[in-house]
Order: C-alpha cells, then sequence, then structure tokens
C-alpha cells in the first residue's frame, strides 16, 4: 500500500528516527526532489536537506560514493 508522502513525513519519518534510523531519504517523483533526513532525535531528524536535479547526493556513512539527484531520479 503506498502512503501520501504527507503521511510519510508525518507518521513513518518519526518512527524512522524513534528506532535510531541514521538516514533515511524519501524520494519524491512528483517534485522532483530527494528528501534527505540523518541525525534521528527522539522522534525526528535534526538535520533535512532537499536535493534538486543537477544536485550531488551521498550516504553520510560512505559519503566517498556520490551521486546525482538526475540518476536516482532516474
Amino acid at each position: 500500500m503506498e502512503l501520501p508522502i504527507a503521511a510519510l513525513i508525518k507518521v513513518e519519518i518519526p518512527l524512522y528516527a524513534s528506532s535510531g534510523i541514521y538516514e533515511v531519504w524519501l524520494v519524491n517523483i512528483y517534485e522532483q526532489v530527494i528528501i534527505v533526513y540523518r541525525q534521528p532525535t527522539a522522534n525526528d531528524y535534526s538535520e533535512i536537506k532537499t536535493f534538486e536535479p543537477g544536485k550531488i547526493l551521498y550516504i553520510k556513512a560512505f559519503s566517498e560514493i556520490k551521486s546525482n539527484v538526475n540518476i536516482v531520479l532516474g
């Protein structure tokens, strides 16, 4: 079952944070952006960045491996 993006942000993202998931990528194909959540707190993330097409992003644990947002969005 697919959840609307607003529900993912309101419900799922806090669950991931409270579980200690260090980094979450929300790929929004409709708006053509990737929202990266890092540094979990008790129920949210202290670092939230939005990457638009043409920008370079990386997984925090493997920062030497970089990718263009265009490649991820396809």
